[in-house]
């Protein structure tokens, strides 16, 4: 694969984000919607969720290790708010002063459970998949969350649902202005590459793709995206987008010193505890065994940096 020659030495956290670890938690393989572009792995029921106090003893560790970083927690699936032990899981989230919890569902569950749990949720992270969803239950979720915590919605754009999304993006925009919403490429067999898409819908999902709330009343916990930025070697420093350095395939970074262990780490559903999703440097532990966390950057060794939240 041809590397990429970009224009910066360095991408690099600034405030409020530099004192964060990050940490992508993929929960279990057990979810109520089976996608076609997504991983069987994530569906297939295979692998159950893990048991809780593994889970509080993992984020308890990683906080005593860390006592002047917070934790970013993105709590994922599968669909996790499927678990048994979710009510548990979120009062001990709500408890920790330095943990932010992000909790990414297809919001399938009935609506008086999201009611009873929001105040334990920081950031609710709501994905639409056309080949299941129910829009009127979905936007009426839209309309009980987003009045009561950030919420942000991500449509699957498949090429097929493409015009169907742009009007979706519309119709959230005008019944529950609180809420911001992205309308999102999507990879193939959860791969590097995209499907196809057209050049006008590229141009479209890099002009017009996302949305901020049209009636703002929440200030997110923390959006990445906001807190990155590209250093050059004369020290000059510009913005950088994640997502349009992955449409535009500039997210390349082979031979590159990575901090992926240190200021971040994932969890996938079988236990294994790793630096980032592309496993780079392989696994460092389990739940089920004592983790030592790493303490040097490793190279990368990957082509692509393919998984938005490794960067």
């Amino acid at each position: 694969m041809t590397p990429v020659k970009h224009p910066y030495v360095a991408l690099e956290k600034v405030p409020p984000a530099q004192d964060l670890i990050y940490v992508l938690w993929t929960a279990s393989g057990v979810c109520n919607q089976k996608c076609s572009y997504c991983h069987p792995r994530f569906h297939d029921g295979k692998t159950s969720f893990p048991e809780i106090n593994k889970v509080i003893g993992f984020l308890q560790h990683l906080l005593d290790s860390n006592p002047e970083k917070r934790l970013y927690l993105v709590f994922s699936g599968g669909e996790p708010t499927l678990w048994k032990d979710i009510g548990p899981f979120l009062t001990f989230c709500r408890e920790q002063e330095r943990l932010i919890l992000e909790l990414d569902s297809n919001g399938s569950r009935h609506l008086n459970w999201w009611k009873e749990n929001l105040d334990s949720i920081n950031f609710l992270v709501l994905s639409y998949h056309w080949e299941f969803a129910n829009q009127d239950r979905f936007i009426e979720l839209l309309q009980v969350a987003g009045p009561s915590i950030p919420v942000h919605v991500s449509i699957l754009a498949l090429p097929e649902f493409f015009e169907q999304s742009r009007r979706l993006m519309d119709t959230i925009q005008e019944l529950a202005p609180e809420c911001s919403v992205k309308a999102k490429a999507v990879r193939l067999a959860m791969g590097a590459e995209n499907y196809p898409y057209t050049l006008e819908q590229k141009n479209w999902l890099l002009k017009h793709g996302s949305r901020h709330p049209r009636t703002p009343i929440h200030p997110i916990p923390l959006d990445l995206s906001k807190h990155i930025v590209q250093r050059s070697a004369d020290g000059h420093i510009k913005a950088f987008n994640r997502s349009t350095a992955s449409l535009l395939r500039q997210n390349r970074w082979k031979g590159w010193k990575c901090f992926a262990g240190i200021e971040s780490f994932s969890i996938d559903v079988d236990g294994s505890i790793y630096r980032a999703t592309c496993r780079v440097g392989g696994s460092i532990g389990n739940l089920h065994e004592e983790v030592i966390f790493p303490r040097q950057p490793v190279i990368c060794d990957k082509d692509n940096c393919v998984c938005l939240d490794d960067i």
